[in-house]
């Protein structure tokens, strides 16, 4: 079972972690940077969990993106919850996906405090995708309310992207827009 977010009452603060009371539960949450939190706060924390040699541990993230940032760089070889949670100690998730989409490794290695190889392989890894998504932030709604359509019926990013392509600069409206790229994936697939 996986836990996507939990929201609740900060009880406990430690050094590296808080404990986040939800129904009744005290949830033990590793967090970037628990001292920016105050006991009694509520808050919302998107969740992480990770398995190490049979011990489970939960780590919380602030908002939807930095989770989504945190489980890119978790696709990066060499780059574990805890590397990728102390990148976003460091940085707030804008700034990180910054330093990767200019793609500069000796700086990117110098602000992060990482070796090389693993900005590198970093850079290599999400450059490409952060770009990517920049182009797709900057679509209109229209389109945007397609792709999640798209997404709610199960498409994967990469089939929804090859789809909707062709929409960038469109004026159609969302029906249109929806019936050509279903016709697109249903021709793609056979």
């Amino acid at each position: 079972m996986s836990i996507y977010y939990l929201k609740g009452k900060i009880t406990k603060i430690f050094s590296k972690a808080i404990v986040l009371e939800n129904a009744g539960i005290g949830y033990l949450l590793l967090t970037n940077n628990p001292s920016a939190y105050s006991l009694d706060e509520e808050r919302t924390f998107y969740t992480y969990e990770y398995i190490f040699e049979e011990k489970k541990t939960l780590i919380g993230l602030d908002n939807e993106d930095e989770y989504k940032i945190f489980t890119k760089l978790l696709s990066v070889k060499g780059i574990g919850p805890i590397k990728a949670l102390s990148l976003l100690n460091k940085f707030d998730s804008n700034y990180l996906k910054q330093l990767i989409v200019e793609g500069d490794v000796s700086r990117f290695a110098s602000l992060t405090h990482i070796g090389p190889e693993s900005s590198k392989r970093i850079i290599s890894s999400l450059k490409t995708n952060l770009k990517r998504k920049e182009k797709i932030a900057k679509r209109d709604q229209r389109v945007l309310d397609v792709m999640t359509s798209l997404r709610n019926l199960g498409f994967d990013e990469k089939t929804i992207e090859a789809s909707m392509s062709k929409f960038f600069s469109s004026p159609k409206d969302e029906s249109t827009m929806f019936k050509e790229a279903m016709f697109y994936i249903k021709k793609e697939n056979k």
